[in-house]
Order: structure tokens, then C-alpha cells, then sequence
């Protein structure tokens, strides 16, 4: 997160300060939810939905302080967002089922990516860094290995949801990046 900062200081990426703020609100529920569902912190199993948050904390900051137009846009999907998230968060405290909240959160924090992908697709051009994108990939797989090894299935959904993510959004870089290129050679 602190290259993809340097790169939001310098112009060089210019994200999307809705995605970050979903990615935060849902990794916050998700914690949440996850401390409650195992009955007791464990912190290998929590610590990439942690470091998580602190690197959606580091973008969002950027992306206020630096970022071109930072406004967070109250478009109808970010309000359809908040209001499932307050929708899960009820649900958790109504039904006391941490493990079930969990994992809807999970496919919630999916659809936070949308504003990311929709953003480079309406542009047509790369907004996002692979710096930043890559080790994230790489973290989730790791995060994936060690919660597959110990059993910890919210740890491996969160995983889960990271790989997959990331990868579309990835591969949506990548195409536009080599569209580019063909187009300028």
C-alpha cells in the first residue's frame, strides 16, 4: 500500500474512493463477524482481513489527500452497498449467526470490486496499479494456503473472495494494458 500511495501522490493511479471505502466497511463487518464467529481472536487466521483494513485505511487517506476529484459519489449501487452492509450488520445482531453474516459479508465485499472494474471499463485504459494489485493477489494466496492448512473455513471464504477478485480485476488491467499497447505500436 505504500508504493500504490506513492502512485496516488504522483498522479500515476487515481482509484476509485468508492471501491475503497466498500472494501473498508465490508473488511470491518467481515472482522467483526469473524471474531464473533470463532468465539476468540485467532490471530493467524484473522491477520490478512486485519492488514487488510489497515491497507484500505492507507488508499482511502490517499486518495483524500492527493487523488484527483476525491469525492466519495453516492451513486445508486453505493447506496444500495451501504444499505446491505446495514442489512448484514442487523441480521448478525438480530440472529446472533456470526458464520453465516460472515460469509454474506464475503459476497458482499465481491461486489465492492464492481466500481474498480466498471471504472477501468468505462475509461478504457488501465487506472490501477499492478504493484499494488499483484502482491495483494499473492497475500490472498497465501492467506489461502495457511487458513486451507489449519481448517479455518471464514478464513479461507475471505481468501476465496480475494483470489477470485483480484484476479477479474487483474485480468481486466491486463487487457486494457495490452490494448494500449497494440494500439501505440
Amino acid at each position: 500500500m505504500v508504493r500504490y500511495s506513492y502512485q496516488i501522490y504522483k498522479g500515476q493511479v487515481n482509484p476509485a474512493l468508492s471501491t475503497w471505502v466498500i472494501f473498508f466497511l465490508g473488511g470491518f463487518l467481515s472482522f467483526l463477524t469473524y471474531l464473533s464467529a470463532s468465539g476468540e481472536t485467532d490471530f493467524e487466521g484473522g491477520i490478512f482481513n486485519m492488514v487488510d483494513m489497515v491497507g484500505d485505511l492507507a488508499v482511502i487517506f490517499s486518495v483524500l489527500l492527493w487523488a484527483e476529484n476525491p469525492r466519495v459519489r453516492m451513486e445508486p449501487f453505493e447506496k444500495k452497498y451501504l444499505s446491505a452492509a446495514g442489512t448484514l450488520a442487523l441480521f448478525w445482531l438480530v440472529s446472533g449467526n456470526a458464520f453465516v453474516s460472515n460469509l454474506l459479508i464475503q459476497l458482499l465485499i465481491m461486489v465492492g470490486y464492481v466500481p474498480t472494474i466498471v471504472k477501468i471499463i468505462k475509461r478504457k485504459k488501465n487506472t490501477e496499479s499492478f504493484s499494488s494489485w499483484g502482491p495483494y493477489l499473492a497475500a490472498g494466496l497465501i492467506a489461502g494456503y495457511i487458513a486451507f492448512g489449519s481448517g479455518d473455513i471464514l478464513a479461507a471464504a475471505y481468501a476465496i473472495k480475494s483470489i477470485v477478485m483480484v484476479s477479474i480485476v487483474l485480468a481486466v488491467m491486463i487487457f486494457y494494458e495490452i490494448k494500449e499497447r497494440v494500439k501505440n505500436s
